[in-house]
């Protein structure tokens, strides 16, 4: 389906002191929590979709929460393990033809930042996703999928720049998934020094930083080979 409209939000809070890893809601950066420290994000995401075939309009809302946590194994190298819980409602001419919500694929992911120089740097993350999720419910793919991205991040005093180039590979139990989804996605995004979101911080418990995000945004572009 064609993504119309995102509403993006999340919480993050992070133990042991500050880290320079970012939230990635709309770009990732080269950032990562450092040696023994962690972090804890709780994102949402509203969507709503559109598609008109044979005659027949299918409009699909949709909703995730989802809660990713990252460790630090070592000062540039973390371990992510993300876990959604989605809803999905579809309905076709008007009249109801699906309504689920469940516990959606775990991802796990690596980021390895290889590459610092002075003021650019360089970072690879690899990641599964493991199905978790009921596909007979629309929750999951109902096989592992995988994929890898490479960020790079340049500082330019006031602002940073951030810049994605990813790959990602579906793989799908249900045939009638096999159909209608995109098997190969490949993805590029850059951040411009421009505010996207509404970020605010704050310390209530001592060791901890909660930040709130907000922000509004298109489906990111893509584009895919079958």
């Amino acid at each position: 389906m064609i993504r119309k409209l995102a509403v993006v939000g999340g919480l993050v809070v992070s133990l042991s002191g500050s880290a320079f890893a970012a939230h990635p809601l709309i770009t990732d950066d080269t950032g990562t929590q450092g040696k023994g420290k962690f972090q804890l994000e709780l994102n949402g995401e509203v969507s709503r979709d559109k598609e008109v075939f044979d005659g027949v309009e299918t409009r699909e809302t949709g909703a995730e929460l989802a809660a990713a946590f990252s460790a630090g194994i070592f000062d540039n190298v973390d371990l992510v393990i993300g876990a959604p819980w989605v809803w999905s409602r579809v309905k076709e001419d008007g009249i109801l033809a699906g309504d689920e919500n469940g516990a959606g694929d775990v991802s796990l992911e690596l980021k390895w930042r290889f590459l610092n120089y002075k003021s650019f740097s360089m970072a690879v993350k690899p990641g599964l996703t493991i199905p978790s999720g009921n596909e007979n419910r629309g929750l999951g793919n109902g096989k592992v999928s995988y994929g890898v991205a490479m960020i790079a991040s340049q500082e330019l005093e006031p602002f940073t720049f951030h810049v994605n180039a990813a790959y990602t590979r579906n793989e799908f139990k249900l045939d009638a998934d096999k159909e209608s989804n995109r098997s190969n996605i490949w993805h590029a995004r850059q951040q411009h020094p421009v505010k996207l979101s509404r970020t605010c911080s704050w310390w209530p418990i001592s060791g901890w930083r909660q930040t709130v995000v907000v922000a509004l945004t298109p489906g990111p572009p893509s584009c895919s080979e079958e």
